[in-house]
Formats: structure tokens, C-alpha cells, sequence
């Protein structure tokens, strides 16, 4: 079975083949990793968004840190980008950058979810 690939049309935000090789091109592995990754991350990104709003550091931090993996997992670069970034500046203790950053986070994350879902979609 073909699945998804980095660089197809549809696949600005995520590349699903960072994720099929991490499961060894399996499409059922595919499938629950993706389920995880979307039962889990809306959660962290409320998370996250609290933190910022709030200017709590410490909190925001670990979110960040928490979400980098799954975001790496499948291939969301400048989602993974922006929340090391992000990272950062909490662990440097730079509050007053935090809170600038929430409208861009939640488009980023709108988008990785919708294209992961069309994804896991494209796998059907």
C-alpha cells in the first residue's frame, strides 16, 4: 500500500514520511501513532496556550519541550521550530515574549492537525 509523502500536494505543514519511516512503512502503525498524536496534543496545546497567556515560564517550558517530540514524530518542522524557539525563551526566563507568540502556535497547530488527518485519510 502507498501512503502519503513529504512534498505531495496537500503536505505543507507536515511530512507524512518522517512518521510511515518511523513505523516502518506500516500503514496500521501509521494510523494509531496518529491517533495518539491527535488524541494527545490538543490537550498539551491548552496547555500551552495557558502558559503563554500567563507568562508562566516554567509551565510553558515544559509543554513546549513535551509537544517537540510528537511534533517531530511526523515531520512538523516549523511547528517543531517554533515551539524549541518558544522553549527557549521560557527556559531564559523571557516572559514578555511568551504571550506574543499564541496566534501563531494555534495556526500552526490548526494546520499540522488538519493535514495529518488528511493524511491518515489518504491511507484509507
Amino acid at each position: 500500500m502507498s501512503g502519503p509523502r513529504g512534498g505531495e500536494a496537500g503536505y505543507g505543514h507536515i511530512d507524512p514520511a518522517v512518521l510511515m519511516r518511523a513505523v516502518g512503512g506500516d500503514a496500521a502503525s501509521y494510523r494509531a501513532l496518529a491517533a495518539i498524536y491527535l488524541d494527545n496534543t490538543p490537550r498539551l496545546h491548552a496547555d500551552l496556550q495557558r502558559a503563554l497567556a500567563a507568562g508562566d515560564c516554567k509551565a510553558a517550558a515544559f509543554c513546549c519541550h513535551a509537544l517537540k517530540s510528537n511534533t517531530l514524530l511526523i515531520g512538523a518542522v516549523e511547528l517543531t521550530d517554533l515551539l524549541k524557539a518558544l522553549e527557549d525563551f521560557a527556559r531564559d526566563g523571557e516572559d514578555a515574549a511568551l504571550p506574543l507568540a499564541r496566534a501563531e502556535l494555534a495556526r500552526l497547530f490548526a494546520l499540522v492537525e488538519a493535514e495529518l488527518r488528511a493524511s491518515v485519510a489518504a491511507l484509507q
